[in-house]
């Protein structure tokens, strides 16, 4: 029975193991595969470590498909999620059941199932479990990592039919009995006569007996058809032994030779893949420096911008400042309204009181020069009478004389006090 697993509900089992970082993002990657591969089926098991410690992690166990041979099968696999995914990757094994095995010298997995592969290498934060099980999946189908075990019957139907395939050559006809032939018939023993007139002889009778007659070519018969052919038998058995022992050594030879040639390619392809790995490596290091110098540049630029949009603030402020004196200056040579003209006390200011004092007392003395210059003017011009002049002038004479004798006695006390 399949379960429906969500967001919510992943997210409460890895925050059931202790000392994960990223809860949600391990929800979000494990409920994006098990969405798409419902054979995975995540769960939280140990994993036991090299150094001999379990540790508890959520883990995907199931199968990824893989097509060969335009058939699919199913890859027993698991994967198992660090404590700080995504920043590290996940570590993968292929699982073999009990009739599987896993395919010896595989390119990305090893005797003990660990998966290797240049994705996983070169995991980062932007990875995914779902593009892994894509790349795992084209991976494995062009070159599946397992294999199903023959079962025990047909291991030893295979193995007896290939004996019966090794003794049919060894098994010959049965040849014809043999039939009497000059060469094969019995010696009769001699006559008493003939052994009187026969010299005797040094070997035993029993030896003399049994040695045939030297053979005569004229008198001797040729040999039956039948010997011949039974000869010949055993010679072409002895000849198809020693044909398929041939054979046999021949097939072991070829299959030694293919084997340390597929080896050899094996291995070149292994070191070119290598050499290629480390040249995406270095790659990889020159891109990461160079996308560290351009997030430094950004950072420049974006400072320099700021800068600059500050001093254009300042700048559009002191135009603001340069434009309002200018007007104030144009302004200047433009007739005033009385009213509107700065009063010439309010525009100097004198630093002590005797100052001040001094430039009141002069003032007044410049003041009543001009008032003794008008009277003069006045009475040329007949505007004034001679007793009103002479009265003006004697009051204005007098407190002209006051104000410069102050003006000398402030002149004095200044000096005494060392101020100029």
């Amino acid at each position: 029975e399949m379960v429906a697993w969500d967001k919510s509900s992943l997210q409460q089992m890895a925050q059931g193991v202790a000392g994960y970082l990223d809860t949600a993002r391990l929800a979000g990657d494990v409920e994006e595969v098990v969405r798409e591969l419902r054979s995975l089926t995540p769960k939280v098991d140990s994993l036991v470590k090299n150094d001999g410690t379990d540790v508890t992690l959520m883990v995907l166990d199931g199968t990824i498909p893989m097509f060969h041979n335009q058939k699919k099968y199913n890859c027993p696999v698991k994967f198992w999620m660090g404590l700080d995914y995504p920043a590290s990757p996940p570590i993968c094994y292929v699982s073999p059941t009990r009739d599987m095995g896993i395919k010896p010298r595989h390119v990305h997995v090893d005797n003990a199932g660990f998966i290797y592969h240049q994705y996983l290498t070169q995991w980062n934060v932007r990875s995914s479990l779902k593009d892994l099980c894509t790349t795992l999946t084209t991976v494995f189908s062009k070159d599946p990592p397992v294999y199903a075990k023959p079962s025990g019957g047909q291991a030893a139907a295979h193995t007896s039919q290939q004996a019966t395939v090794n003794l049919q050559p060894a098994v010959q006809k049965p040849l014809p009995p043999p039939a009497a032939s000059p060469e094969s018939e019995p010696v009769r023993a001699p006559t008493a006569a003939a052994a009187h007139s026969q010299p005797p002889s040094r070997n035993p009778p029993s030896q003399a007996s049994s040695r045939p007659p030297p053979p005569s070519t004229s008198s001797q018969p040729a040999p039956p058809s039948w010997a011949a052919s039974g000869a010949g038998g055993w010679a072409v058995g002895s000849s198809l032994a020693a044909t398929t022992a041939a054979e046999e050594e021949s097939k072991d030879s070829l299959v030694l030779f293919v084997m340390s040639k597929i080896n050899a390619k094996y291995e070149n392809f292994r070191r070119g893949n290598e050499v290629e790995f480390d040249e995406f490596q270095t790659q990889q290091t020159d891109l990461e420096v160079t996308q560290q110098k351009l997030t430094h540049a950004h950072e420049a630029l974006i400072s320099e911008k700021t800068y600059l949009l500050n001093l254009l603030d300042e700048m559009d402020t002191a135009e603001s400042v340069i434009t309002a004196y200018l007007t104030h200056i144009e302004n200047r040579g433009k007739p005033q309204d009385p009213k509107d003209a700065p009063q010439v006390e309010s525009l100097v200011h004198a630093s002590d009181a005797l100052a001040q004092q001094l430039m009141d007392c002069v003032s007044q003395d410049r003041a009543i020069e001009d008032v003794l210059y008008e009277l003069d003017c006045a009475l040329g011009d007949g505007k004034i009478e001679t007793p009103e002049y002479l009265r003006l002038v004697h009051r204005l004479s007098r407190q002209q004389f006051k104000e410069k004798e102050v003006v000398h006695r402030i002149l004095a006390k200044r000096r005494s006090l060392g101020v100029y």
